[in-house]
């Protein structure tokens, strides 16, 4: 079915349960993180990207320490430590040009809302912006071969709402819309069933009945409605 490496992994994510969109996306970032850490360390480029974005969002900050590459981790956050002293008063590295500090040494009124500023990321976390362009090649390459994946939609491979309302943002065409917004109500129809078992269950009058498969449902309700790793 597939006739590019972009379909081909696509169709692959499609074959299992889950959004098919998070799953690529977050493989998208773990290989950058991976490349990051191994061989991009010393880029200049990649490093300014990551002092201007003030670092990782804690989500991929966290999967950075999981993934090991100490060394890589030291050399990045380093920069990103003296970065963060220059621009706090009573530095050596302080440049009185930076912030309006009477003397380089006392705030004056309003300063801790201008240091907040300056403190500020000035870009996304380069991680999250890799997944959410991940994310968008994904989508763009799911409408522009629709009735190719078509057969594959199930109603526990439905994408996650947050990557369906971004999908909506690039359907041209009622056809489209149609299809789409129909596997969609599948998957919410499946899950609203599962979770009206999971709750009846739970009910003490029925608490001697196993759960079965309908006992992750409070998790992939979870899933559908936050996306997931």
């Amino acid at each position: 079915m597939a006739d590019t490496l972009t379909s081909y992994k696509l169709e692959e994510a499609l074959v299992q349960s889950g959004c098919p969109i998070c799953r690529l996306a977050e493989q998208n970032v773990m290989a950058y993180l991976d490349n990051l850490i191994y061989e991009q360390v010393n880029d200049g480029k990649t490093r300014a990207e990551i002092l201007a974005a003030g670092g990782f969002c804690r989500h991929h900050g966290q999967q950075l320490v999981r993934q090991g590459g100490a060394l890589g981790v030291a050399i990045i956050h380093r920069d990103l430590v003296r970065q963060t002293i220059e621009l706090l008063p009573g530095s050596k590295f302080h440049s009185p040009s930076l912030l309006p500090w009477v003397h380089g040494l006392y705030p004056v009124a309003g300063s801790g809302q201008e240091l907040a500023a300056a403190l500020a990321p000035e870009g996304e976390c380069p991680a999250c912006r890799r997944g959410h362009e991940a994310a968008d090649l994904y989508l763009r390459e799911l409408l522009a071969h629709l009735e190719q994946f078509r057969p594959l939609f199930r109603a526990d491979n439905a994408l996650c709402l947050p990557h369906f309302r971004r999908l909506l943002v690039f359907v041209h065409g009622e056809e489209a819309l149609e299809v789409l917004v129909a596997w969609q109500r599948t998957a919410l129809e499946a899950l609203q069933a599962d979770l009206d078992e999971f709750i009846r269950k739970n009910d003490y009058r029925f608490s001697g009945e196993p759960l079965g498969e309908k006992g992750d449902a409070w998790q992939r309700a979870v899933a559908l409605f936050s996306g997931s790793d």
